[in-house]
């Protein structure tokens, strides 16, 4: 074979996999679905349990691969680097149907692994599954607030422990 054309061929392939490494892997979308927050609050049904669908994703990841420094997965916390941190700050949640929170997603390759509600910083409001309050570079994922009779969370398992998370952790 021409050595022209097997250069052509490798600079192909490898301009084709960096458009493919590019921001994938761990990253948070916002996703279209009703917001959960501006439910009765009065239910005895689960408040904050959304099911979240590959094509519910929004645009552009809020927070993608290449802003975040590391996960705690043992505190379930993400901490983001600066590039996301200014991502961040310009985050309107004063945008009408934001308030008091807005729903996302944790995904990997843009497959959603669970839901969640982020709430602005020093919000009051609370969930009653996956929910995260923004601090000072870093996203602290929070489960639950409501236990049944014997101790077990009254809207299932934590979803925060996906095999898969851990996995593409342990493996990056």
């Amino acid at each position: 074979m021409n050595l022209k054309f097997i250069l052509k061929i490798i600079i192909l392939f490898s301009a084709f996999g960096n458009i493919l490494a590019q921001n994938e892997g761990l990253e948070i979308y916002l996703i279209d679905v009703e917001n959960p927050m501006f439910k009765a609050k009065n239910t005895q049904n689960c408040l904050c349990c959304m099911t979240v669908n590959p094509g519910d994703i929004l645009g552009e990841p809020l927070v993608a691969k290449d802003d975040i420094a590391s996960f705690d997965w043992e505190n379930q916390v993400i901490y983001i680097n600066e590039s996301g941190q200014k991502k961040l700050s310009k985050f309107d949640f004063m945008k009408p149907g934001r308030l008091p929170g807005v729903p996302a997603a944790i995904t990997l390759y843009k497959i959603p692994i669970y839901s969640f509600i982020m709430f602005p910083p020093n919000s009051s409001n609370g969930c009653d599954r996956v929910h995260t309050m923004l601090e000072p570079g870093k996203f602290v994922m929070r489960f639950g607030s409501r236990r049944g009779k014997m101790g077990e969370w009254k809207y299932g398992t934590d979803p925060r422990f996906d095999g898969r998370l851990k996995f593409y952790l342990d493996n990056q």
